[in-house]
């Protein structure tokens, strides 16, 4: 998972599955000493994953969520890596159900940056300000997309320009007449420029149900078997 350095150079923030709870927690290694200190640790089922310190080391950012659902969250930290009292999600109205990925810090350490699929596919990207407060906080929209599959943004220290990654995966359904001892042709079922897996056959081999992400959101989906007619269900 995603990592980060901490301001004094000796440290490193990072995310992993602890051994007692099962849960992803963020964690603290020692460049010099190879010691390890568990920094935060989830409440309830989510998971907390993508560390990234404010410019000025004294807060931690990261994700918490799980089964397609995330937010922002923010710990505040000493100059030595010590956790200033537990975690929290930053509330950001609009965003309860949208999945919130890759935060990152403006040069101004006053706003996170982050990508969400609010209102389409993951690629939109928001900038949150007053991080560091508990109430409800005011969000807008920096970037209208930055396109399919865009994920692990960063910006140049001083603000003015962006990178970022690109990953795209095209996965589709394929049956096989198995009459004909598995030697038939494969035909492709109802595919899109997006993802299709986990197909099953209904009882009575009349439908299809699937996931799929071709709506921007982890879905699942019912066709009939030869593909046609797919709508989603969820």
């Amino acid at each position: 998972r995603a990592l980060d350095w901490f301001s004094d150079s000796e440290w490193i923030a990072y995310s992993d599955q602890d051994p007692a709870s099962g849960r992803r927690c963020l964690f603290g290694a020692s460049v010099r000493t190879g010691e390890t200190r568990k920094l935060a640790e989830p409440e309830g089922v989510v998971d907390l994953d993508e560390p990234i310190f404010s410019p000025d080391g004294t807060m931690l950012a990261f994700t918490q969520g799980r089964d397609g659902v995330s937010q922002v969250g923010v710990l505040r930290v000493t100059r030595n890596l010590i956790p200033q009292g537990r975690p929290w999600a930053i509330r950001l109205s609009g965003f309860e159900t949208a999945t919130c990925v890759s935060p990152m810090w403006r040069s101004n350490g006053k706003e996170i940056m982050f990508l969400s699929n609010k209102g389409g596919a993951v690629g939109h990207l928001w900038t949150v300000g007053e991080p560091g407060s508990e109430k409800d906080v005011g969000v807008r929209r920096m970037v209208g997309s930055l396109g399919e599959g865009a994920f692990m943004p960063a910006t140049s220290r001083l603000g003015d320009n962006l990178i970022f990654t690109r990953r795209l995966q095209d996965k589709n359904i394929w049956r096989v007449d198995l009459s004909r001892g598995g030697q038939g042709q494969s035909v492709r079922l109802g595919s899109s420029t997006q993802q299709e897996f986990f197909p099953q056959y209904s009882p009575d081999g009349r439908r299809i149900a699937f996931g799929s992400d071709r709506s921007g959101f982890p879905e699942i989906w019912i066709s009939d078997a030869d593909g046609r007619n797919p709508v989603a269900i969820t």
